[in-house]
């Protein structure tokens, strides 16, 4: 501290630094949680960071949930310099809307490529759940505690809120296709 600092010599002072002395040991920590955040995040792009991850030693999935925790309870030791740092270094403070947004960006993707096919409760996307997932949407569409942000972006990528009218959908497409591909055929 600066009490100690100044009971030192200036001398005493910069052989302990030279030596690799840690004035501020609460800083040095989060400075080597930050370094190893980085470190990942080159390494791993885009890869969502567990709570029980372990990188370099340091459990950073562990380090990753306290800096979410601070932000969200507005402690002061994660100042606006550390949040622009965390940031700019890619980190995700809302897991659950990632992974909503994934999910959806992926329900687009299935939309594009496959139109006109009902989305199974167990089909899967990309190693994503996707059937389970809009299953889950619409479910919480029925109870009503989808928002309203939500059912918009869902319904302008075509959703249909009820299984059965998805299933009569694809069906009457197909059945579409095959007349005007069999013109002839009664």
């Amino acid at each position: 501290t600066a009490d100690k600092q100044d009971a030192l010599s200036s001398e005493r002072i910069e052989r302990l630094e030279e030596a690799g002395f840690v004035w501020d040991a609460q800083e040095e920590a989060w400075q080597a949680g930050y370094r190893t955040f980085i470190d990942y995040q080159k390494e791993n792009p885009n890869v969502p960071i567990p709570y029980s991850a372990k990188y370099h030693d340091l459990n950073l999935g562990k380090w990753i949930c306290q800096q979410r925790q601070d932000k969200t309870k507005g402690r002061k030791r994660l100042t606006v310099e550390r949040i622009k740092l965390l940031e700019e270094a890619g980190i995700v403070w809302d897991v659950l809307e990632e992974q909503w947004k994934t999910y959806y960006d992926a329900f687009i993707a299935y939309q594009k490529e496959n139109p006109n096919v009902p989305i199974s409760t167990t089909a899967k996307y990309h190693d994503l759940n996707l059937g389970h997932w809009v299953s889950n949407q619409r479910t919480d569409y029925n109870k009503g505690t989808l928002s309203a942000e939500r059912i918009e972006l869902l319904e302008e990528a075509g959703i249909l809120w009820y299984a059965q009218e998805e299933a009569w959908q694809a069906y009457y497409g197909a059945f579409v296709a095959y007349q005007k591909e069999n013109p002839d055929v009664p």
